[in-house]
């Protein structure tokens, strides 16, 4: 929906690494740009390099207040948190014959028990 992975090309060697370019439509993009958020609702965090973060884990309520007063960003982020992005990604990946072994459908505690069961198979040896 946001991205458009039809100019996505990789590089294999050393390790498969790609770009989208243009990722986004170019109108789509100068509207996010005229929607960014302003630099009073970001938080400075020196500790972590000296930057500026407006983020749900270093400051959830400013974070939570921008994405509710802002459609496209509201939209953005249901994109993001819903699947859909990851989903998408995994299909373009899969495309190129590159398998990350993610399964965005599978459950917490399926996940869980997968980790578990594939730590058990590990020789520490």
């Amino acid at each position: 929906m946001y991205f458009n992975y039809d100019n996505l090309e990789f590089r294999y060697e050393p390790f498969p690494i790609g770009l989208a370019k243009p990722l986004m439509e170019p109108g789509l993009y100068k509207e996010f740009l005229a929607n960014y958020p302003s630099l009073d609702r970001f938080r400075y965090l020196e500790k972590l390099g000296h930057k500026y973060s407006l983020s749900e884990h270093f400051n959830p309520r400013p974070f939570k207040q921008f994405i509710n007063s802002n459609p496209l960003w509201k939209d953005f982020q249901h994109w993001l948190k819903k699947g859909d992005f990851v989903k998408g990604i995994l299909n373009e990946l899969s495309k190129r014959n590159l398998d990350l072994g993610y399964d965005p459908d599978m459950t917490i505690a399926r996940q869980i028990r997968k980790r578990i069961s594939h730590r058990g198979r590990l020789n520490w040896s």
